[in-house]
């Protein structure tokens, strides 16, 4: 990806963001993204089509998805469902859908895991009534994403013979544990690319964060809690205005569970943006050795009693964010006794100033106090930031 790229989200996408999957003859977008981190929910639709394989796919799966077999990880997936859906002070809605051709058969072990473990109905539909059947999946996705996405299928992609589509949606609306005052937003350039600036509203507060200078990453961390602070958007921001494309090629190497931040008032200016982003991942995924998915060479004999060349063609990822000045309102009250003592220095109040391109990552921690994990929901990147 190079800096005169739009702002995109991928894989598991801060705010709110469907994926799906689309499965069948269908001819396949050339375009296709450098990489993908299988994390959160795609990770999750790879994880049910996991149930459903056999044989060498099966391990291929496993491989590529690190996980156990297939049981633990249909159970693991389970507590972190229950843990997202249980969550208090923040709203997070997230649902599992599979739509199959009305003469389609599943297996009823796959649809008993589907519906227990990863809470996914199975629903039969003509896919040859395309605008119908167009109409009946986007209207699921529009309830369950609380209207921000408002198309993922239109009738065109059922021009084809469809056998099924799995989708998972999630809907994500957090409030800052410090929120921004919308009085201190105003309008200031954002530094797109070396020969492209823009106008654009800022947001602007000093308060307490989790802060960290990263020289190995020539950049800046933020870290800024939601009102549950089990969640949280960290920011890393490249030192230099131009150095987003080498921050993308050093991050991979992060390991968020272990970043080193400190708490510090920090000065801050971040972009107000909404991003809409529409991804294709087959070719990421055949890259990660998943190709027999895609070819009619895999074995997913678990899920389906027929056809037996049963296959994914097309995986694709929806997705909306929009972060604003919105948050939980805080107060603090200091009481201070009278003494003598030597003047000291006034701190020095580090900025974080996001006016130039920089990569953002919505986490939850999930689990038991003690040995929670951090677990990316959704990560993306800002380059243009529209709102």
């Amino acid at each position: 990806m190079t800096s005169n790229e739009q702002s995109t989200i991928k894989t598991s996408c801060y705010g709110k963001s469907t994926k799906v999957i689309i499965i069948g003859n269908i001819t396949s977008d050339q375009d296709f993204i450098d990489k993908i981190d299988l994390d959160g929910f795609a990770h999750a639709l790879l994880s049910l089509a996991y149930q459903g394989a056999a044989g060498e796919t099966y391990t291929s799966l496993q491989k590529s998805l690190g996980v156990p077999n297939s049981n633990e990880t249909a159970l693991a997936y389970k507590r972190s469902l229950d843990d997202l859906n249980s969550a208090k002070n923040i709203t997070i809605s997230i649902a599992n859908k599979i739509y199959v051709q009305d003469n389609f058969r599943v297996k009823a072990d796959f649809r008993s895991t589907a519906q227990t473990y990863f809470d996914a109905d199975i629903e039969r539909i003509d896919f040859s009534e395309n605008i119908a059947a167009a109409n009946e999946i986007n209207d699921w996705v529009k309830k369950k994403t609380n209207n921000k996405i408002q198309i993922v299928v239109d009738p065109f992609n059922f021009r084809e013979r469809i056998l099924g589509i799995f989708l998972n949606a999630i809907y994500f609306k957090g409030t800052w544990l410090w929120r921004f005052k919308k009085d201190a937003t105003r309008s200031q350039t954002f530094y797109v690319s070396e020969d492209q600036t823009i106008s654009h509203p800022m947001m602007r507060q000093t308060a307490s964060f989790d802060y960290a200078e990263n020289g190995e990453l020539d950049a800046k961390i933020l870290k800024m809690n939601y009102k549950n602070e089990r969640f949280s958007m960290i920011i890393f921001l490249p030192n230099s205005k131009m150095g987003i494309n080498d921050l993308e090629k050093k991050i991979s190497n992060i390991d968020l569970n272990n970043l080193r931040t400190r708490k510090a008032d920090v000065k801050v200016t971040l972009p107000k943006f909404k991003i809409e982003s529409t991804i294709p991942l087959e070719d990421p995924l055949k890259n990660l050795g998943l190709e027999e998915i895609f070819n009619g060479t895999g074995n997913l004999a678990n899920m389906v009693e027929y056809p037996s060349n049963f296959y994914f063609n097309k995986f694709i990822q929806k997705a909306f964010i929009e972060v604003n000045e919105e948050g939980a309102e805080a107060a603090a009250v200091t009481a201070g006794f009278s003494s003598m003592t030597l003047p000291s220095m006034p701190p020095i109040i580090p900025t974080f100033t996001a006016d130039h391109p920089f990569i953002f990552f919505l986490t939850a921690k999930l689990g038991e106090e003690s040995t929670a994990g951090v677990t990316v929901l959704f990560a993306g990147k800002v380059v243009s930031p529209t709102y």
